[in-house]
């Protein structure tokens, strides 16, 4: 058998360095490498925002951008419900108003802002639901955010008693003819809508919730329609000669999931509220108690959510535990909170009657008839109807006067809901006097 020729072998290439495609393989392979991920970017975007001073702010601007207009109040107190799930004892949320207010949708655009797996929605829920879950997974609400669109089963309204009491929801059944206990661990913020009015609701759900009324003004009703003509004009160009201001981008959702998250990983630090003495109250109620307890976790959740911020005064106890103070900055934005929660707790006005009020104050002379205000204020008479009727009675006088009709005087003296709050500036003489406030 003749010999047949070995193979010609391939020469190899020492030193002549790599291939045309191994080559681009490195290329590639180095882009990716110096490329930052995309989680280091949001995770970046999220120190920075909760770094800013104005973070609640950026709250309440980004919600604008998704279409809501106004409500500065509700989309803030949501957003502070949703994250105290992370606290021990976290704040329950009553959104109330007439219908077509824009109730549920402001406060969905909120949630929006939190990790999808962290808020449980339902448009209504029923106490045998929550048993069901609650044999498949006793944690489901632990830490979460529970929202009904509409509260309005008696059953619920025990369950939902007892988690915000004791934080978790104890059940003894019988299935298979034997003793069942099913046991839902929380804490479980609680989000709820409504177009019922508040003396409709249980009184005992009432006193463990905050209610926040929706604007359902003239005047936020003539801010949402032009928002909403916006929607369907076309856009216009912008000029080259004379550009309008730049507008900012608005912010990813993904980068507000991961300001959660990281507030998630900070939920052990203690607030602290140097200046609680400042805050007097009327005793002579027992439901203060439980609204005096809602009013410092207001302050306790506007710290933690600004706790990152620079500048920001505090400690490390004994078990290593971060202790941070809240300040005059933290006080600016939880102080018209505690207005509206003195007003539902107290039984004054809402914050349009008390709006109303302050502008007939504000009119040329003292008395004014019902036609006057109609021609004055610009608003329509069913309206200021309305608003009358919603003032205390402490609050107005009226008469007959001859030649006019019936007209009202209004008290100047009871217009200010938040009596017994400290100014801003109040809280920040009190800290520099007393050091900031650091033990």
């Amino acid at each position: 058998m003749a010999d047949r020729k070995p193979k010609r072998q391939t020469k190899p290439e020492y030193g002549g360095g790599p291939k045309r495609s191994e080559k681009k393989d490195l290329d590639q392979a180095r882009r990716s490498a110096t490329k930052t991920p995309a989680k280091h970017k949001r995770r970046a975007a999220a120190t920075l925002l909760l770094e800013d001073p104005d973070f609640p702010q950026h709250v309440i601007d980004h919600v604008h951008r998704q279409g809501a207009v106004g409500e500065y109040n509700v989309i803030l107190m949501v957003y502070l419900t949703a994250t105290t799930r992370l606290f021990p004892r976290p704040l329950n949320l009553c959104v109330y108003g007439p219908s077509s207010c824009g109730k549920s949708f402001v406060t969905q655009r909120v949630l929006e802002m939190f990790p999808p797996d962290e808020v449980i929605t339902a448009t209504q829920m029923t106490k045998k639901y929550l048993l069901n879950q609650l044999e498949e997974d006793s944690d489901r609400f632990k830490h979460r955010v529970l929202f009904i669109a509409e509260f309005i089963d008696p059953e619920l309204g025990v369950a939902f008693r007892e988690m915000a009491t004791t934080g978790r929801v104890r059940n003894l059944t019988v299935r298979d003819n034997q003793a069942t206990e099913y046991t839902a661990e929380g804490p479980t913020a609680f989000i709820t809508t409504t177009t019922q009015k508040l003396e409709d609701i249980n009184a005992e759900d009432l006193s463990r919730m905050s209610c926040f009324p929706v604007d359902d003004s003239s005047t936020q009703t003539e801010a949402v329609i032009r928002r909403i003509r916006r929607k369907y004009m076309p856009k216009r160009k912008k000029s080259k000669t004379n550009p309008a201001k730049s507008v900012r981008r608005a912010i990813p959702s993904r980068v507000w999931h991961q300001c959660q998250i990281q507030l998630g990983r900070a939920r052990n630090t203690k607030i602290n509220v140097p200046f609680a003495d400042l805050i007097q109250l009327p005793n002579h109620d027992p439901t203060v108690r439980r609204a005096f307890e809602r009013i410092l976790q207001i302050v306790e959740a506007v710290t933690f959510v600004c706790q990152f911020r620079k500048g920001r005064r505090f400690e490390t106890d004994s078990n290593e535990r971060r202790v941070v103070y809240a300040d005059e900055l933290d006080w600016k934005y939880a102080r018209p909170l505690i207005a509206v929660e003195l007003n539902h707790v107290f039984g004054l006005p809402s914050q349009q009657v008390v709006e109303f009020a302050n502008s007939v104050v504000n009119l040329e002379g003292t008395e004014h008839t019902i036609p006057e205000l109609v021609k004055k204020l610009k608003t329509p008479e069913t309206t200021v109807r309305r608003r009358i009727k919603q003032l205390p009675d402490s609050w107005k006088n009226r008469r007959l006067v001859p030649g006019r009709g019936q007209a009202f005087h209004i008290n100047p003296d009871s217009l200010d809901v938040a009596q017994g709050l400290p100014t801003v500036e109040d809280v920040k003489e009190f800290l520099n006097r007393n050091g900031g406030g650091l033990a």
